[in-house]
């Protein structure tokens, strides 16, 4: 498998995490233990738009369709077609992977095969089941529709736990409605499925802990463009390709020089969690 770099290489891989970055060159694939930062390499060579993972499986939307293959495959078990189609994001719900394309259009592809067209928007940015973050608003999912809940220019939003938005004009959490929590244009909003979330707005970094949302000093001051969080991990990449990682002891990074990094997906780690 061609790296992108030297290599650095654990012991033992038993406890480590495999996080994947969706980029302008292809899909990176970094092996992470705790705040350690190991082995990556290129999995994928053409842009990827975005990038997701249900249990052993990487799914990645490119404008050339959406692949799949092993989440801790190599060059002897590539990327598999699965829809031709071109895809701008996606995400994975337990019963397949969403599907959004250019034209604003959702669909599953289940695991069994089968693909459903759930809807449309005005644009899909992101999807973290339930929700859906799109041009025109805030979507959930249910009942195998788009059902619309509110807001405009939605950049980002997280389904699992607090639900959050990230939006043109400010940081929202879910409660009794839509509550704004921050003032300002966001970008990127992650949670961790319970109460934690981080997201980075005009004025940057911002922490959420069960309560309210504060801002926090960012690892690095280069720009943050991707986000997420698993595995008990907070991860985070750079505008100059940097990788950042905080497993509840503080941030270390590592430049892996690839740039134009779009989104994030964490499998989880060797041990099932």
């Amino acid at each position: 498998m061609q790296t992108l770099t030297e290599k650095r290489v654990f012991g033992d891989r038993s406890g480590s995490t495999a996080v994947f970055l969706a980029t302008e060159l292809g899909l990176v694939a970094v092996e992470v233990s705790g705040e350690q930062i190991g082995e990556f390499s290129l999995r994928y060579r053409e842009t990827v738009a975005d990038v997701a993972v249900a249990d052993d499986v990487v799914a990645i939307a490119t404008d050339s369709g959406v692949h799949t293959a092993a989440v801790n495959g190599d060059d002897d078990r590539p990327f598999t077609r699965i829809a031709h189609a071109d895809a701008v994001a996606i995400a994975a719900d337990p019963d397949g992977f969403l599907v959004a394309g250019p034209d604003g259009s959702v669909r599953r592809l289940g695991f069994d095969g089968g693909i459903d067209t759930i809807g449309h928007t005005e644009g899909v940015r992101a999807i973290d089941p339930p929700l859906v973050a799109a041009a025109d608003g805030v979507y959930r999912i249910e009942d195998a529709s788009l059902t619309g809940v509110g807001l405009s220019d939605v950049r980002d939003v997280v389904g699992r736990g607090v639900p959050f938005a990230a939006t043109a004009s400010g940081l929202y959490t879910l409660g009794n409605g839509w509550m704004k929590d921050v003032d300002g244009s966001f970008e990127l909003v992650a949670g961790d499925g319970h109460e934690s979330g981080h997201a980075v707005g005009a004025d940057g970094l911002f922490a959420y802990s069960g309560h309210a949302w504060e801002p926090i000093d960012s690892p690095v001051a280069e720009p943050i463009v991707a986000l997420a969080h698993g595995a008990g991990l907070l991860v985070a990449v750079t505008s100059a390709g940097r990788l950042c990682v905080d497993a509840g002891d503080g941030w270390r990074h590592q430049l892996l020089g690839v740039t134009e990094a779009r989104s994030i997906a964490i499998a989880a780690d060797r041990n099932g969690v």
